[in-house]
């Protein structure tokens, strides 16, 4: 079994051989961008067909063995081109007692900046480091940074609970993220 990653969706459909109209429905959904897996036999053979996976995240390195690999990103990582919030919390660096990193992308484009304004990033050693998941706690450690804290349940939800045992009333938080992102670590904070 699969467990998908809290944010992204899995869609898996079965329908019986003779249901011609939820065939036809459903055939919508079978083409290029899914992927299809018919009774474990090619039509009209009896060999066994390649599972296609369909990974709509933003990276692929784990299905890679599972069989052939359509990718179709439900994201696109843009990177930043107005620096003047991120400028201005890296020049504030010292004042943040907690960074949270909820992904990979995150580290990537806030280190390649502290990189670009000539930081140091040991500056970041001394702080509380959380990181949403396995994967943003590699993508520190690759980058020389340890993640004190990580969440079981990889979601917002689990960095709050971790947070709920935290003192946050005057503490300083820092969370590089997406502007797309939800809001809901940095509302609960405030609350």
């Amino acid at each position: 079994i699969l467990k998908p990653h809290p944010l992204q969706g899995s869609l898996a459909v079965t329908v019986r051989s003779g249901d011609k109209g939820l065939l036809k429905l459903f055939s919508k959904l079978n083409g290029k961008k899914t992927a299809s897996y018919e009774n474990g036999l090619r039509k009209g053979t009896s060999a066994r067909c390649q599972k296609r996976i369909l990974v709509t995240g933003t990276s692929i390195e784990r299905f890679k063995d599972m069989g052939e690999i359509v990718h179709a990103p439900m994201i696109e990582i843009k990177p930043v081109t107005d620096f003047r919030s991120v400028d201005a919390a890296i020049s504030r660096l010292d004042s943040y007692d907690v960074v949270i990193f909820t992904s990979k992308h995150a580290v990537r484009h806030f280190l390649e900046r502290l990189r670009k304004k000539k930081e140091d990033i040991r500056n970041l050693r001394g702080k509380k480091i959380i990181a949403i998941g396995k994967t943003t706690a590699r993508e520190l450690a690759a980058l020389g940074l340890s993640a004190g804290e990580m969440p079981g349940d990889e979601s917002a939800h689990g960095i709050l609970k971790i947070l709920k045992g935290f003192p946050v009333k005057g503490k300083r938080f820092l969370i590089p993220r997406s502007d797309l992102a939800r809001g809901l670590i940095p509302d609960e904070l405030r609350e």
